[in-house]
């Protein structure tokens, strides 16, 4: 079998000392009495050994003696010891100090890395508040301009809510003229900016401020300190201003405004500040788009809603019929026509006013065809009777459908009367382009004509000069 190999305990020894060892009272005093026993014995030992001596002089001996014996010891056993504990103990004081020292050092830094770490948190808790509010302004925007078509409407609200969401004091939205020469300012917040309106403000395209660099270039200008600033164009209107951006408004690739933000800080435009305005200036150029081709297609609408209203007001001019009687009358159970036009004073009144007149027991309800009153629509009830909401709703109602029946009558009868004047137009070309006599084309032309007016008489004369180079060719 393997013998296993004995284990080994290390003991900690004390360190050494040359000195001897006096911390317990009890070897002390042993020590000492028997040092003092030595030195007794040793002068004793002397003094049989020695000549007898005066007893004063003895006894000076022996003390002396004594002393100088003794005095080492005590050195030995009691100073010396005592000087090493005083050390030890200000070594151990001192190095007390130090690690106090160190400690203090320890929470000092960890207390300034605490402060630095409370100021960092708190500036990141402000910069994603002000992130925040940031992106509240964005969706407000964008409401804004979901909810708002009307430009003289968009473009102050759209304003006035950068300035309350950024703090700027300053915000205007420029837009370019029809001939892109000028930035014309449409919108502001600020009291400097309404005066600059009131005077109809506006900016050389590329040559005045920053908001003509803008629009020139396409591209954003920033000023951070407007006194530095080549560019900038001080305006008096607006005196506290220290820094500006003005960033481009496009619409497909193209500048059609300038969107100005002006604080009274300088450096107050940081990177989230530009971006989010960027972002902001292209939801304003989308709506000032959308709005500016809502007002044109408004515009046409309403000139092709003029021109047909007159093409319908000029069919129904010609195409009324003579023999139209000046109205039907139903009484009780039969329809009959007016003899005469009707005169009271609330069918006169209603068709000046173009609205509806009730007179005790009349209703006249005025009857329009595109925006003119050709006609009213009377009704009378009997006597103990008075018109409610409802009933007058339905009359007005009818009226209308009566003025939409007659507008598609009309329309119809035009379209027909101009289908068969183009027929015949048709017809008469055709018979005139089938000959190839001149003579026999002014007699077709002439007779054709002459049937399709109801046999007016047609006289075509062509000019001798023009017969006789017809001749010759």
């Amino acid at each position: 079998m393997q013998k296993s190999r004995p284990s080994h305990t290390r003991i900690k020894m004390p360190p050494k000392r040359n000195d001897i060892d006096i911390s317990s009272p009890r070897r002390f005093v042993l020590v000492f009495a028997a040092s003092v026993f030595v030195v007794e014995l040793s002068i004793m030992l002397a003094f049989f050994i020695l000549p007898p001596l005066h007893p004063l002089l003895e006894a000076v001996t022996d003390s002396t003696a004594l002393i100088i014996l003794i005095a080492p010891i005590l050195y030995l056993l009691t100073f010396k010891p005592l000087t090493q504990v005083i050390a030890e103990r200000n070594l151990i004081i001192k190095d007390n100090e130090e690690l106090n020292q160190t400690l203090s050092n320890q929470v000092a830094e960890r207390t300034a890395e605490l402060s630095q770490r409370a100021v960092e948190m708190e500036e990141l808790s402000k910069q994603k508040e002000h992130r925040a509010k940031q992106f509240e302004a964005v969706a407000q925007v964008a409401r804004v301009v979901t909810s708002l078509q009307e430009l003289d409407l968009l473009l102050p609200r759209v304003t006035h809510l950068i300035s309350e969401q950024f703090g700027f004091y300053h915000v205007g939205i420029f837009l370019l003229d029809e001939y892109r020469d000028f930035a014309v300012l449409r919108a502001t917040n600020s009291e400097g900016g309404k005066k600059m309106l009131a005077r109809e403000h506006r900016l050389k395209v590329g040559q005045t401020g920053i908001v003509g660099y803008a629009a020139a270039t396409g591209l954003p200008r920033i000023a951070l300190d407007v006194g530095t600033d080549a560019v900038y164009f001080d305006n008096p209107d607006l005196p506290d201003t220290h820094s500006e951006i003005a960033l481009p408004l496009f619409y497909a690739r193209r500048v059609i405004g300038v969107l100005d933000v002006q604080s009274m800080e300088v450096n107050a435009f940081g990177p989230d500040d530009v971006e989010v305005l960027s972002t902001l200036a292209d939801q304003v150029a989308v709506a000032i788009q959308n709005a500016l081709s809502l007002l044109e297609t408004r515009k046409l609408l309403a000139e092709a809603q003029s021109a047909i209203g007159g093409y319908i007001t000029e069919a129904w001019k010609i195409l009324r019929p003579r023999t139209l009687t000046a109205g039907y009358q139903k009484a009780g159970t039969s329809i009959k026509p007016l003899e005469k036009p009707l005169e009271d004073e609330h069918i006169r009144e209603s068709m000046e006013k173009g609205e509806t007149v009730t007179a005790s027991t009349s209703l006249a309800v005025p009857i329009h065809l595109r925006g003119q009153i050709i006609g009213v629509m009377n009704l009378q009830l009997p006597q103990d009777h008075k018109w409610n909401s409802d009933e007058v709703d339905i009359a007005e109602a009818v009226a209308e459908r009566l003025s939409l029946a007659i507008e598609t009558a009309t329309l119809i009868q035009a379209t027909q009367r101009r289908a068969n004047i183009e027929r015949i137009t048709a017809d008469i070309s055709g018979k005139i382009g089938s000959s190839t006599r001149f003579e026999t084309i002014l007699q077709t032309a002439a007779q054709e004509l002459s049937r399709a007016l109801g046999g007016s008489d047609v006289l075509v004369q062509i000019e001798p000069v023009a017969v006789q180079m017809s001749t010759s060719l």
